[in-house]
């Protein structure tokens, strides 16, 4: 048939490679290889068409159809055995410069110990490969020992048509991508000559056999697979992921064209800040609360950006090291998906600063701080509190402080019960975070609790009625509990509560595309000053705030009354004004979670709206 006749022949056309494989023994790789390449297609192609034409003009059809014996020798001057020779001499030929390019390509592979299997046959690589020849020839005499050729030829031309489909995705890839790096002298390369050698490479494969070609491409899938696992990683570049930042870099920008995200694409986009340190020459690296990292894992399924923040003090450290060392300990060793970000200076609030303001990319951006909470003897992290504080309003992200203790659940089922206090105007993130949590399988078969703090006077039957309701309309669930306090209760509220009610209480919302930045800016502001209707008259958010002692000291004897028990506690952060002492709110926050498990309190940035219409 034509498709096993195509087959056959084909492995008589492959030698035009030979220069590429023997690149290191040219002089000039970069003009021999494609003039003698060129030179063989062109010279290869001369002979067996003129071959086509003589064997045409000296034999009848009925011959050629036959075939019963060998027509060249038939037709050979002066004897018949003359072609028998040449034959058996090309045929020797052919073999002996297989068996002078194959091993040294195989040895090559082994030296690069991309298949680590193979490293038995490695080898001085400055002297004769004698264990990878014979290794090509005891996989060369295993491919004989059938004894019919004509069904081994087409399993081996599969191999070659794989190989120049690869050279050519290859060539394809690059000058699609246009890396710096890319020069090729040939001038007469293009994107289109790849591209359908690459299709036709492909269509022939399955023309001859499918079943071979389906083989073939299986095996080299899993080949690729292994030497992705098992291989040693080498600095040769990598054109998919060539693409992923190339698709990055236009999704990213395409992101920038259409201003803000809508606060229902809302996503925990974290910066952690926290203390990193390296010992032993980058050998070693010191996470100071790897417990904040954990938090990072166990929020992973807001899908957000996470960034961790740390703050180099030496100033002859090398920096490029130091993240390199850094990004392996915690992604490879920890398995924390983050980012770094790394900042050198001596002066911590800078640091801090810096940080804040400059981590992410155009509006893909950090919306959430998140820190540990610093002890008394860390003055360093009273700073960076201090200035996170200060700039969160300004740049409108939500601060997360955490103290997480040594019994925090990191485990599968580990986490039993998460405690939520808030008041009903105390922010959609209060509200968000533990959602997120609970879909971790740390701790997804908590049982979460909300305490709703009800000031005197107010009816707590009444509040457990509309909290409920509230949350079921969030579909959030979780077990509701109204406690009542004998003092009044200063709220913690910021400029907008960022909980929504219904659909229809939301403003028409214009397409940001043809607004002015004034516009944009009005429509976010009636967009985040939504507040649920039905709590109006039971809050009273122009309260003063008061970050009183007694006041801390009483609430921590409610909350311990209920939580001491628990998991984690969550609750909103005390009202902090800018430029105010941050020792007043480390006192405060001190006194009133004396005695608790792990927690973390939080202080929204107004665009964390948590719906139930969505």
């Amino acid at each position: 048939s034509t498709q096993s006749t195509w087959g056959i022949f084909f492995p008589s056309v492959t030698g035009i490679m030979a220069g590429a494989n023997r690149s290191a023994a040219l002089d000039n790789p970069s003009r021999s290889i494609p003039r003698g390449t060129i030179a063989a297609i062109l010279i290869t192609a001369i002979v067996y068409l003129a071959n086509v034409l003589l064997f045409g003009s000296c034999a009848t059809r009925d011959k050629l159809k036959k075939l019963d014996s060998l027509i060249v020798s038939d037709v050979a001057y002066p004897y018949p055995i003359v072609v028998q020779v040449a034959v058996l001499l090309s045929t020797l030929g052919a073999g002996l410069q297989s068996l002078t390019g194959a091993p040294r390509l195989l040895q090559a592979i082994v030296m690069d110990n991309i298949i680590p299997f193979l490293s038995p046959l490695k080898e001085d690589p400055s002297r004769e490969p004698k264990k990878t020849l014979l290794a090509t020839w005891a996989i060369c005499a295993l491919a004989i020992l059938p004894g019919n050729l004509d069904f081994i030829t087409p399993v081996v031309t599969m191999f070659f048509l794989l190989f120049y489909m690869f050279t050519n995705l290859a060539c394809l890839l690059l000058c699609y991508l246009r890396p710096p790096h890319f020069r090729p002298d040939f001038r007469y390369f293009n994107w289109l000559t790849a591209l359908l050698g690459m299709l036709s490479c492909t269509a022939i494969m399955f023309i001859i056999n499918i079943g071979a070609a389906a083989g073939a491409i299986v095996f080299a899938a899993l080949l690729y697979v292994y030497i992705g696992k098992k291989g040693e990683a080498h600095d040769w570049g990598d054109g998919i992921r060539d693409i992923r930042l190339l698709n990055v870099r236009t999704t990213l920008l395409t992101l920038d064209g259409y201003g803000p995200f809508h606060f229902k694409m809302w996503r925990p986009n974290i910066l952690l800040l926290t203390k990193i340190q390296c010992q032993n020459a980058f050998t070693e690296v010191v996470v100071q609360e790897p417990g904040l990292l954990d938090f990072l894992v166990q929020l992973k399924k807001g899908r957000g950006l996470n960034v961790t923040g740390t703050i180099v003090k030496d100033p002859d450290v090398n920096i490029v090291e130091f993240r390199e060392a850094v990004t392996d300990c915690i992604q490879k060793d920890m398995g924390v998906m983050t980012f770094l970000a790394t900042v050198m200076s001596g002066n911590v609030a800078v640091a801090a600063s810096d940080l804040i303001q400059i981590a992410g990319i155009g509006r893909y951006q950090p919306n959430i701080v998140a820190m540990g909470f610093p002890s008394a003897a860390d003055s360093d992290g009273g700073l960076i509190l201090c200035e996170a504080l200060n700039l969160s309003e300004r740049l409108s992200k939500a601060i997360v402080v955490l103290r997480l203790t040594e019994g925090y659940p990191v485990a599968k089922n580990q986490g039993k019960a998460i405690h939520l206090w808030w008041k009903p105007h105390g922010g959609g993130l209060l509200v968000l975070l533990p959602f997120l949590l609970s879909k971790h399988n740390v701790w997804r078969k908590a049982e979460v609790t909300v305490y709703t703090l009800c000031s005197p006077g107010t009816s707590t039957e009444e509040m457990h009625k509309r909290v409920t309701e509230l949350f079921k309309e969030l579909r959030f669930k979780c077990k509701c509990v109204c406690v009542e306090l004998e003092t009044t209760m200063p709220t913690f509220q910021y400029p907008r509560a960022p909980v929504q009610e219904v659909k229809a209480e939301a403003p028409a919302t214009r397409d940001a595309r043809n607004m002015s930045f004034h516009e944009k800016k009005a429509e976010r502001e009636k967009q985040w000053s939504q507040f649920p209707s039905r709590f109006a008259a039971l809050s009273d958010p122009s309260q003063p705030v008061g970050l009183h002692p007694e006041l801390a000291e009483r609430l921590n004897e409610v909350i311990l009354e209920y939580s001491r028990n628990a998991d984690l506690v969550v609750f909103n952060m005390p009202r902090y004004q800018r430029g105010e002492d941050i020792k007043i709110l480390l006192n405060y926050v001190n006194i009133l979670t004396r005695g608790f498990p792990s927690f973390f309190m939080v202080k929204d940035s107004g665009r964390e709206v948590t719906t139930s219409f969505f």
